[in-house]
């Protein structure tokens, strides 16, 4: 038989003959990818892993849109950019942003609300670092001071993380413009 009628099954990697594939006009060949018989095997699972609580379900308890995870573990699309910007710029889990959360409160140290609307976008809560540990925008995840507001966030980078700049600002604000000119201040 030659290799021009034969093809090779993408699951059982053996080179089986056309006639025990099904025909698939999406792909170029117009066959389906894996033989008949690596087909009807696949169908016949019925229970799988979660590879995020790692316990084995029936299948029908897996998200057909997210076929990886369980129904009761899989996450929207938010949540995953969530779950990943966490552990990948600040190396936290939910949990970790959660308690940080409570201890301050759900409010930025300055008393403003924090709102997790913009979590993704930098519109609302944002998460602070020591930059002169970890300079950029990744964190090794031991410098996370807290969580900031935007303002004060934005506040505090151009104020390069200076805490005598900060509180020379402070002062300035408290003082008149009369007593910038007398010459008072």
């Amino acid at each position: 038989m030659s290799d021009d009628t034969r093809k090779f099954c993408g699951r059982c990697k053996r080179l089986k003959p056309f006639d025990q594939f099904h025909r698939n006009r999406a792909n170029v060949d117009g066959l389906a990818t894996w033989c008949t018989s690596c087909r009807s095997e696949g169908r016949r699972i019925t229970e799988k892993c979660c590879e995020y609580c790692e316990l084995v379900k029936p299948i029908n308890e897996f998200d057909s849109s997210v076929k990886k995870f369980c129904k009761q573990c899989a996450e929207t699309p938010t949540e995953r950019r969530r779950r990943y910007h966490l552990k990948s710029y600040y190396d936290m889990t939910q949990e970790d942003f959660d308690n940080l959360w409570s201890a301050q409160g759900g409010k930025c140290p300055c008393g403003v609300p924090l709102s997790l609307n913009g979590f993704i976008d930098n519109q609302g809560v944002h998460i602070d670092h020591d930059h002169a540990c970890c300079p950029g925008v990744v964190s090794c995840g031991e410098c996370v001071r807290g969580l900031l507001c935007g303002p004060c966030n934005r506040t505090i980078g151009h104020a390069q993380e200076s805490p005598r700049r900060l509180i020379k600002l402070a002062t300035y604000l408290g003082v008149s413009q009369m007593e910038i000119m007398l010459g008072l201040y």
